[in-house]
């Protein structure tokens, strides 16, 4: 009876996740990464190789593109993410990266403050 009684009881007791704490408004933020597939891919004229793919997922509603991409160079990471937004027809307010090279490390590279202006959106690293 003890133990029904505590099992009863113990959500009551249990503190808050963090996680469900996070409150995403529509439009305010896409996180971005890189996927790299786990086999070789053919790429035309008897080639094979693993090209990045970028991954653009909405924090608000999980919407989520991708696109391959030729490097993971700043250039070519400008020119994926300028693709999926065009694609999406919509652009958020912040662009999150998690410590990509050619985004930067804490900060942003020199192509990037440039970008950031005609967009009217912010990267953050």
């Amino acid at each position: 009876m003890f133990r029904d009684k505590v099992a009863a009881i113990r959500p009551e007791y249990v503190p808050p996740d963090p996680a469900d704490r996070l409150v995403h408004e529509p439009g305010k933020q896409v996180q971005c990464d890189l996927w790299f597939p786990h086999e070789p891919l053919p790429l035309g004229h008897d080639q094979e190789g693993m090209p990045p793919v970028l991954v653009m997922t909405s924090t608000f509603s999980g919407f989520f593109q991708a696109q391959m991409l030729p490097s993971r160079s700043t250039p070519g990471l400008l020119g994926g993410m300028r693709s999926l937004l065009q694609t999406a027809g919509v652009v958020p307010q912040r662009l999150v990266w998690d410590n990509e090279t050619g985004i930067g490390k804490g900060k942003l590279t020199h192509l990037l403050p440039r970008s950031q202006g005609p967009l009217a959106l912010r990267f953050i690293c």
